[in-house]
């Protein structure tokens, strides 16, 4: 698949310099439970910007360095110095992709050429990287010159300077590269000059750490690493401990101050709804804790629920206010995320409802107490989409640890070539499993009473499709109940709805069910014939009756809607 999305992004770009993606990310291996920090490691990863949408499948993201951190902890300048070499490393390999190209045969020998254009990642990532202080400091963005803390008294002295609680983005003053290069040159000329703690105070003023080590401190860097194409999330910024886990815990806490409303009702009523994943969200006593994934799944349910039945309230207008508004805006991104090409309107209506959202979320909670650096972070996404086209996020990488977690566990923490042994095999077991996969199969297949294979999960072209998940197509929505291989060919059984109407609430559409029909990935051509009918209804039959392996569906045209279509997000 790589391969052939490579072809694709080269025939499509005539100067052949493609935009190369640079991720990095902390991951501890083990579990939630019992993390086995020896083995908690950094790795990046590569990909392309020209990939765009297939950038969601983790195929396209290659593993290229990995430090321990308890290795990382022993270098001089940390983070920045361990990426300060990667850079170089890349720069002087021969053929460097990124100076000279590197002939690749797509499928004739072609020449390729790259820019590092992107470096993605959550906070900690993008601030280890080029050694600034990030949002524990007084100057929180790498990319603003004048917003600070909420708490720091500079703010006072000069109506220039702003705090991250200001949401009108024409009030900030943009960062360039050559100030930060800048800031990293006079605290090198300074550090010889003052002592520690009045070198610690003008890195405060910076945002930046002195680390002569680091990628700031590299003039040989500078055409080819800048700061300011850094990128963060909108994963992180929304969801994991971001934005919307903010505001969902803040709303069920103002649900639990209402009369009359009952914390079993709320949560009988959210488990109600039909979910992908089958599992119940993990909503008790007005308090949700959950991975991203299930707040994805809880946010569109309790935003119905607050419009069905407390819309009226009174005594929430300003919070039902503010998460309408935040349920415009994770609705836009969503669309924006499906969107190979982004247009400018898309990022323009972005910026105005983010900006509604912030007022109406500090007139709704104490703005000094509530207001987030992420909040302020958001504000930046549309220009990042901007500058792409697309949206990035997060998701994909996440789901990409899982092989390096797994891989990881055969692998002593005591080995002295541990980071180059792990990465190399790491790569072998991904060409393995793409040649593998490249065909569609079906996964853990049982074999049915009638003859063929079924199996809950499947796997198609380009990615994996389960029991209970939504798939999009000619209009319609359907439900995949089974995946069988008949004949060679893997087939899914769905149900199908139909569109009715858009409902008040902008997470909901009314599908109306229709039938059950066959169809074949990835054509998705549907077939409706009565023999067809009459025989996967008996299939589906014998498939509860003798495999145990499928449940009574209890979803309804709305839970379709606001359930199952958010459990595909990502």
């Amino acid at each position: 698949m790589f391969r052939k999305c490579l072809i694709e992004a080269m025939s499509n770009n005539t100067a052949r310099r493609l935009r190369l993606i640079l991720y990095l990310d902390e991951l501890t291996p083990g579990n939630v439970i019992r993390p086995d920090n020896r083995r908690k490691l950094y790795v990046w990863y590569i990909s392309f910007v020209e990939f765009k949408l297939h950038l969601r499948n983790e195929a396209l993201w290659l593993p290229v360095a990995a430090i321990r951190s308890t290795i990382l902890s022993t270098v001089v300048g940390g983070l920045s110095s361990a990426s300060r070499a990667l850079f170089k490393a890349m720069l002087e390999e021969r053929p460097s992709v990124l100076l000279t190209g590197a002939l690749v045969n797509v499928p004739d020998p072609t020449l390729l050429q790259a820019e590092l254009k992107v470096y993605l990642g959550d906070e900690p990532a993008v601030k280890g990287i080029w050694s600034v202080k990030g949002f524990a400091g007084i100057k929180p963005c790498l990319f603003c010159s004048n917003i600070v803390k909420k708490t720091s008294e500079l703010r006072r002295l000069h109506p220039w300077l702003k705090t991250i609680v200001e949401e009108n983005k024409d009030l900030f003053q943009p960062n360039r590269n050559e100030d930060l290069w800048n800031a990293q040159a006079h605290l090198a000329a300074q550090s010889a000059l003052l002592t520690k703690t009045a070198l610690d105070t003008l890195e405060k003023a910076c945002g930046q750490n002195f680390c002569p080590q680091g990628v700031l401190a590299d003039r040989d860097l500078r055409n080819y690493a800048k700061p300011l194409d850094s990128q963060f999330d909108s994963m992180h910024i929304y969801w994991s401990n971001g934005i919307v886990d903010l505001e969902v815990d803040l709303m069920l806490q103002s649900l639990k101050k209402e009369p009359g409303l009952n914390s079993q009702h709320l949560e009988t009523y959210v488990n109600s709804w039909s979910s992908a994943s089958k599992t119940s969200l993990w909503l008790k006593d007005f308090q949700f804790k959950g991975m991203a994934s299930q707040l994805m799944q809880l946010f569109p349910v309790l935003s119905y629920f607050l419009d069905k039945f407390l819309s009226t309230d009174a005594s929430l207008t300003h919070e039902l206010a503010s998460f309408r508004a935040l349920t415009r805006v994770v609705q836009l991104l969503k669309r924006i995320k499906d969107t190979a090409e982004v247009s400018l309107q898309h990022t323009t209506e972005l910026a105005k409802l983010q900006r509604e959202h912030l007022s109406l979320f500090k007139r709704a909670y104490d703005a000094e107490t509530h207001v987030k650096p992420k909040h302020h972070f958001s504000l930046h996404l549309p220009e990042q989409i901007n500058r792409c086209s697309c949206l990035f996020d997060c998701f994909v990488t996440e789901r990409k640890h899982r092989l390096i977690k797994a891989e990881i566990q055969h692998y002593s923490s005591c080995a002295t070539q541990f980071e180059r042994d792990f990465i190399i095999r790491v790569n072998e077991i991904q060409l393995s499993e793409t040649k593998d996969h490249a065909q569609p199969c079906l996964i853990a297949p049982k074999l049915c009473p009638l003859g063929f294979h079924v199996a809950r999960r499947a796997r198609l072209k380009y990615v994996s499709v389960a029991e209970g998940e939504v798939v999009f197509a000619h209009g319609m929505a359907m439900v995949v109940r089974a995946c069988a291989e008949v004949d060679a060919v893997i087939e899914l059984l769905v149900e199908t709805y139909t569109f009715v109407q858009f409902d008040a609430n902008p997470l909901s559409r009314v599908w109306r069910k229709s039938s059950i029909a066959r169809l074949v990935p990835p054509e998705c051509q549907l077939h409706f014939h009565l023999m067809l009918f009459f025989l996967y209804f008996l299939f589906l039959s014998l498939m509860m009756f003798f495999c145990s392996m499928f449940k009574q569906s209890r979803t309804s045209c709305r839970s379709l809607a606001a359930g199952h279509s958010w459990a595909t997000i990502s």
